[in-house]
């Protein structure tokens, strides 16, 4: 008889980040939690591709809040402002998730006080007109995560194209999302 072993490890997520993959909005959640075209008068679309931020979201501000189970909340800011001399609209957003407050332990189950866990992303992002039919748009982004008593902190891009043909309800989009580099790796 040959003894067999068994072990198992939980390996945590496939990405750094990976907060920045959740809904900024309810409309977001709606649309499946991904939008890339839809030019709808929402800020918060401009948060999922940076060329949907447009002159009709001047001034609109935007403030989602989810509270999750276990003490977790996402609250999520935008705004948009358009600057007509230099024929540019801007989105800048806030996502901050708040993991709550967790006990801490030793090895032997010790308790040794509390400690918090969160991540947050500031984005700024701007948009042009190209022709008739065409947006462009790019965001920069500042990530943070500390979880426990690890942190990390890195520098992302977001670059967008969209193209809108109103007269044949043609509307398309693509995005690259969260390209960049760890700053400060875990």
């Amino acid at each position: 008889i040959s003894p067999n072993v068994v072990q198992a490890q939980v390996s945590g997520g496939q990405h750094a980040m990976e907060f920045l993959r959740l809904s900024n909005s309810h409309g977001i959640s709606a649309l499946g939690g991904i939008n890339v075209a839809n030019t709808s008068q929402d800020i918060a679309f401009a948060l999922q591709n940076p060329s949907l931020a447009r002159p009709g979201l001047h001034n609109q501000l935007g403030l989602n809040y989810n509270s999750y189970y276990s003490g977790i909340s996402l609250a999520n800011l935008q705004y948009g402002y358009h600057a007509p001399k230099i024929a540019t609209s801007f989105a800048l957003g806030v996502q901050y998730l708040n993991y709550g407050s967790f006990q801490q332990t030793d090895v032997l189950g010790n308790q040794n006080g509390t400690f918090r866990s969160n991540e947050y992303a500031l984005s700024l992002g701007a948009s042009r007109q190209y022709g008739t039919r065409w947006r462009y748009g790019a965001a920069v982004k500042w990530a943070n995560s500390k979880l426990y008593d690890k942190a990390a902190s890195a520098v992302l891009a977001d670059i967008g194209v969209n193209y809108n043909d109103t007269a044949n309800l043609l509307n398309i989009g693509i995005v690259a999302k969260n390209m960049g580099f760890m700053a400060r790796k875990y």
